[in-house]
């Protein structure tokens, strides 16, 4: 284990010094149970990985405690105190089948491991599984068992009558691991048998059976009502609105009451007075116009008359004038001055009147 060390004062400052500690412990690992699945060809093969220092002793021994034979190991330093520890032997006999010990040890102690050494087989049967149904799919979860030695693949499986549907192989991610897998275009409202089947080379195994309904599939009908019936009722809504607005501005108080006979002839009467007291108004005020007209054309007429009167009365002046200029020429004939004066009286007579 690495520290690193910062010093600094007020002539220098971050002065860094790496200082590597290592920690005294006894040998641990992360699997004390190892199996080991083998054929009459393909040997043993394992490892180890331990963490421990200083650097361990170790020894691979039968169930009986006596040292294996035929069994090559190795020893690999991953770090100053993590190491990897490996076991083969190439030719296996039924004869190295069973129970080793793998004994680890050092100042500050020891562990022992486990190595089961078996005939690789079918793999054990998948366990815990669990099934959620929806309309079309189902999602289908399990837990892995060992292997049988041998590498394994999952396949989950859904049946219904004659119809079968799965999905496709799925690798496993090792001993007692949570797997799941979907299934896909599963019927509506079917009910289906679910489980999970482990695979390797030398056969399969299949977990307990689960039974599930699939969901009812919503109709399109429904689909189309429930849009309708949502449509008509924005628009009632949007209708309301529009109203209590409108309302709100306009306000119309709109009122029925009980009519009396009485209040209605009383209201009757007073309507046929009022309408011929304007009749009367009217015709007198029509009166007074005709009359107005009159007096104004009588006016007019007086103003004419009087016009036509000044008219004669200046046509008489110049006449008496003349005369006047006439007699003042002719004084010898006073005779015909009476006379031409008599005329001119009689004439200015007749005109005033």
């Amino acid at each position: 284990m690495n520290f690193s060390l910062v010093a600094s004062n007020i002539v220098q400052s971050n002065i860094t010094s790496r200082v590597e500690v290592i920690v005294n412990c006894k040998p641990t690992t992360e699997r004390t149970n190892v199996s080991v699945g083998i054929t009459d060809t393909s040997g043993i093969r394992f490892s180890s990985i331990i963490i421990a220092f200083p650097l361990p002793q170790y020894v691979l021994e039968y169930e009986d405690g006596t040292k294996t034979k035929g069994m090559t190991d190795t020893l690999t330093w991953n770090s100053v105190n993590n190491f990897t520890i490996h076991f083969n032997k190439s030719d296996a006999k039924p004869r190295d089948y069973g129970l080793y010990y793998h004994r680890i040890n050092n100042v500050f102690g020891n562990t022992l491991i486990y190595v089961n050494v078996f005939p690789q087989r079918i793999p054990d049967s998948p366990k815990s599984i669990e099934v959620i149904c929806d309309v079309k799919h189902a999602r289908v979860k399990w837990r892995s068992s060992f292997n049988g030695g041998d590498p394994q693949t999952f396949t989950a499986f859904a049946i219904n009558g004659q119809r079968e549907t799965h999905s496709q192989p799925l690798p496993d991610k090792g001993q007692n691991q949570i797997h799941q897998t979907f299934l896909e275009n599963l019927q509506p409202s079917l009910t289906y048998v679910f489980y999970v089947s482990a695979r390797n080379s030398h056969g399969n195994s299949s977990s307990d059976m689960k039974s599930c309904a699939m969901l009812k599939e919503t109709s399109d009908l429904t689909g189309v009502v429930a849009g309708s019936v949502g449509g008509s009722l924005a628009l009632v809504i949007g209708i309301v609105a529009i109203v209590v607005i409108v309302h709100r501005r306009y306000t119309c108080n709109i009122s029925f009451a009980k009519r009396n006979k009485k209040n209605a002839r009383e209201d009757a009467t007073y309507t046929h007075i009022s309408e011929r007291e304007n009749t009367e108004a009217r015709n007198v005020y029509d009166a007074l116009a005709r009359n107005e007209s009159e007096k104004q054309y009588e006016t007019i007429l007086m103003k004419e008359h009087e016009g036509s009167i000044e008219k004669e009365y200046e046509s008489l002046a110049k006449s008496e004038e003349i005369d006047k200029d006439m007699l003042s020429e002719t004084k010898g004939s006073k005779k015909e001055l009476n006379r031409q004066s008599k005329g001119h009286s009689e004439e200015y007579t007749n005109t005033t009147y």
